[in-house]
């Protein structure tokens, strides 16, 4: 696939998507040799945003796995992140999905074309409807890249009720690095 076609896949799905074309030639880029995809998306964009919730790196990959080394497993490599601090990660050729509601790596089972076919064509919003209520679908637009939504009582907290819970716009590296943290404390990672 080239990027051409992954443009017209993206302009005639049902999602809102956006691309935000690389502009910085300069940028210190990741070279994946192992998928061509990645490294198409990586060549060609800074980031795609889908329906406001997935953000999927583009020639940003690297500076957000410098972010985060001490933090992930050495072998993975965070492709994606979503506005609730959620991180998504190509661990050799299965992607893996840190979940904010049990701090936990989880397979997702499919591969990186997997991914952005599933994240372009499908509704990802049912991926996240725990997550969501009409006043999260109104804050959703207003996020920019680096800022996701702090639930309290936190989703990994048996106190979590999507309907009660203070929503709070924060940095992301804040609230994942928090996550990171109760992670460890809790002796999950």
């Amino acid at each position: 696939m080239e990027f051409d076609e992954l443009e017209k896949e993206i302009k005639n799905s049902k999602n809102n998507i956006i691309i935000k074309k690389r502009t910085n030639e300069n940028d210190d880029i990741l070279n994946i040799l192992n998928n061509k995809l990645l490294q198409m998306i990586v060549d060609n964009t800074e980031f795609i945003k889908v329906n406001y919730i997935i953000r999927i790196f583009g020639s940003k990959i690297k500076e957000e796995n410098d972010k985060y080394l001490d933090y992930i497993p050495h072998h993975y490599l965070i492709i994606a992140n979503d506005v609730f601090g959620g991180l998504f990660a190509l661990n050799k050729d299965n992607i893996m999905y840190f979940a904010i509601d049990t701090l936990e790596w989880e397979s997702l089972d499919i591969d990186y074309p997997q991914f952005i076919i599933w994240v372009i064509g499908n509704d990802i919003l049912s991926f996240y409807e725990e997550f969501i209520d009409d006043e999260i679908k109104n804050l959703i637009p207003k996020i920019d890249f680096n800022s996701c939504i702090q639930f309290y009582p936190y989703p990994y907290t048996k106190e979590f009720n999507i309907n009660s819970s203070s929503k709070k716009i924060i940095s992301s590296d804040e609230l994942i690095k928090l996550n990171f943290d109760v992670a460890k404390q809790i002796d999950i990672l």
